[in-house]
């Protein structure tokens, strides 16, 4: 029989590995840049496949910040929360779990494609019972053929907008269609009004996934975005 280790067990053995390593990932020298962070990313996704990273390119306060994410899989959440707890005491690195909203500018991009906050409106309604926040998202540029990678850049950065938690606790249904000056469309940079501040103080606990799970982001038919 084939021992497989304990969640427990995992999270410790990565940070075991990081602490290790960890003069060179704050340093980042650029010759050794791609191969460490492609060790990273093979690391984290033993303790879940589902599990990504992102690391500050620059310092902050002395310190480089390495965020925890579950990629908006709310499955995954829960061992977003275990392993940043299991962080040991890191002097150089500021550990955040899931991808937090941002103020400053910010891009996405893929395959080529670039996308803003501009590039994207939206509009809502709140669930009677479930109080999730519907949302339709109105993206400059996207075609039935460019869907696939507009819709990933689309969640990178309406978890920009209001924060990865609130995506997957707060927000329900998520529909996509083509901006065409659609009235009322609000810019997405403006979302964040609707959701309270969850930073510093997210309740971790029982993860029940919401419709917006981006697992189901394959079952979007390309030929229904209007």
């Amino acid at each position: 029989m084939k021992w497989m280790p304990k969640k427990e067990d995992k999270a410790v053995a990565f940070w075991q590995w990081f602490e290790a390593n960890g003069q060179l990932y704050y340093e980042l020298p650029e010759d050794k840049t791609e191969k460490l962070l492609y060790q990273l990313d093979k690391k984290i996704r033993k303790v879940n496949q589902d599990l990504a990273w992102e690391f500050s390119m620059d310092l902050i306060d002395g310190k480089r910040e390495f965020t925890v994410s579950a990629d908006g899989i709310v499955e995954a959440f829960g061992d977003v929360e275990s392993l940043v707890k299991a962080a040991p005491e890191l002097p150089d690195f500021e550990i955040i779990p899931f991808r937090q909203a941002r103020e400053d500018e910010f891009s996405a991009e893929c395959n080529g494609i670039r996308l803003t906050m501009d590039d994207i409106f939206y509009s809502y309604e709140v669930g009677e019972e479930t109080k999730l926040v519907h949302l339709c998202l109105y993206i400059k540029g996207l075609t039935p053929e460019n869907a696939e990678d507009y819709i990933s850049l689309a969640f990178v950065l309406l978890d920009t907008a209001i924060g990865e938690y609130n995506v997957g606790m707060h927000v329900g249904e998520i529909d996509f269609e083509r901006y065409k000056y659609n009235r009322g469309a609000k810019p997405l940079d403006t979302l964040k009004e609707l959701f309270k501040e969850t930073t510093n103080r997210i309740e971790f606990g029982s993860y029940k996934a919401s419709s917006n799970s981006r697992n189901n982001q394959s079952e979007i038919d390309p030929n229904s975005i209007s």
